[in-house]
């Protein structure tokens, strides 16, 4: 028996073209997705790869990329909507709010995989966060199964303990900031302090975010995504308790790194916001057991600073094509392993690369804020009147500037692998010792990151005026 019936696990932008490209190959194709509206208002990074795919799929006008009425990048929503629509429309069932409960295997064939998978769904209501009661479990089958629901496929059992998938983490973070702001509108006046206030502005802007902040425009506002890059845990809870402190930083980071004049924020839900940046990838990207595939963010989180996870999983959905297509012509009660086997080598390539450029920026600006850490520590020490206290800062900001010695080793060790993955034209391959892989790195970033947390576990890098006078030379009302 053929393959003939294909889900997709996740409505996003990914699990979409996922969708619509199935429905080329098979009759049946089914979306399951937890939410019942499109509404998130960040913005991907949407590279000309995936834009000339919208305009091969007869979307591009529709979510504002067409060549005469070019707006910018559009938001999530504009685009999963906008797919949502091509896809009903080519006949793709849409199962929503739904979520899978409990998943099974059908017969086995000779090879020791299941044919089919069995899926049990329970509607969902997204605004209650909860089952919605007396509804009735819905079954359905599935000849392949598609995962591409993001991230947080690495923390459902369904994903890890019955289909099989594993994951690496790694534990050192970075951490990001959001501001959606007005593209126009009212701004604040040039004062006497505003000259001084922008410089201010830039100094925090060197000292508190990454150089790689990405602002992005879209048809009615501008989107800010910021890597704090020094700061520590303590700053993020700081942050994360004071949405006021949060704007008054990402104003002056927009000031600084924007158009030069200070917007306002845009009156829409969650105007700013603060986040943790983590990379993690599965250990392998089919199911050992079942036919079962991950794409997307549910097979590797990128690094925002190395590109958007839509791009990434973009690259996910190029290797899907070839896996439909061959999977078009196979017979379920073949060994089709090898079939999958090359879908889970190709992918792997791609999803290397991404963790690695990952690995770099984390380690990168973890080695910043120790860096401006070291520096805040010499300059206290300096203001001191006591021996001993001193001592015991200058003896800190020592630790901290081993620890950013080797950040700075393991960002050259991820650096080689990547060029190992991504050679230049004309230069050889560098040579990788036995002990040079992916996975020894994060354990051995992993021990850093916990040394990290150890040294400035009491410390705040925000508290020391800096927010306080940006908002008085700003004049920020």
């Amino acid at each position: 028996m053929a393959f003939k019936r294909v889900v997709i696990l996740g409505g996003g932008p990914v699990g979409l073209l996922c969708a619509i490209e199935a429905r080329q190959h098979f009759k049946s194709v089914s979306v399951v997705e937890k939410r019942s509206t499109y509404s998130r208002t960040n913005v991907p990074v949407v590279d000309n790869d995936l834009r000339l795919h919208f305009k091969t799929l007869g979307v591009h006008q529709k979510m504002g990329l067409g060549e005469s009425a070019m707006q910018g990048d559009p938001p999530f929503k504009r685009i999963e909507g906008t797919l949502f629509d091509h896809a009903s429309s080519r006949g793709i069932e849409m199962l929503r709010p739904f979520v899978v409960t409990s998943v099974s295997g059908g017969s086995e064939n000779k090879f020791g995989r299941y044919k089919s998978i069995l899926l049990t769904l329970r509607q969902w209501d997204d605004q209650s966060r909860k089952f919605v009661d007396g509804a009735k479990p819905l079954t359905v089958n599935a000849d392949l199964l598609v995962i591409a629901t993001g991230g947080g496929a690495a923390a459902d059992p369904l994903v890890t303990e019955t289909l099989g998938f594993t994951y690496e983490k790694l534990k050192a973070k970075n951490y990001g900031a959001y501001g959606i702001f007005e593209k126009t509108g009212d701004v604040l006046n040039p004062s006497p302090g505003h000259k001084e206030g922008k410089l201010a502005a830039r100094e925090i802007s060197a000292k508190v975010a990454a150089p790689a902040s990405i602002r992005l425009q879209t048809a009615d506002y501008n989107y800010l995504l910021a890597t704090l890059a020094g700061i520590t845990r303590n700053d993020f809870k700081l942050l994360q308790s004071s949405q006021e402190r949060l704007k008054k930083l990402l104003f002056a980071l927009e000031s600084a790194r924007g158009s030069g004049i200070t917007e306002k924020l845009k009156e829409v839900e969650k105007n700013v916001g603060l986040f943790k940046i983590a990379i993690q990838r599965a250990r392998q990207f089919y199911s050992p057991k079942y036919p079962a595939v991950l794409v997307g963010d549910a097979a590797v989180t990128p690094h925002p600073e190395q590109g958007s996870g839509y791009t990434t999983g973009f690259r996910g959905f190029e290797e899907l094509k070839r896996l439909l297509e061959a999977l078009k012509g196979t017979d379920r009660s073949k060994d089709n392993s090898l079939i999958f086997q090359g879908f889970n080598d190709r992918y792997e390539l791609h999803v290397s690369r991404k963790a690695l450029q990952g690995t770099v920026a984390i380690v990168a600006n973890n080695r910043r804020t120790l860096e401006t850490y070291a520096a805040d520590i010499r300059a206290l020490a300096a203001r001191t009147k006591y021996l001993g206290m001193r001592q015991i800062l200058e003896h800190d900001a020592a630790t901290a500037d081993d620890l950013a010695e080797e950040l700075k080793a393991q960002e050259a060790a991820a650096k080689k692998m990547l060029a190992y993955l991504e050679p230049d034209k004309g230069q050889e391959l560098p040579e990788l010792g036995e002990d040079e892989t992916a996975s020894a790195l994060w354990k051995r970033i992993d021990t850093t990151w916990g040394q990290l947390k150890k040294l400035m576990k009491h410390d705040a890098l925000l508290d020391d005026g800096r927010l306080a006078e940006v908002e008085k030379k700003l004049a920020i009302q």
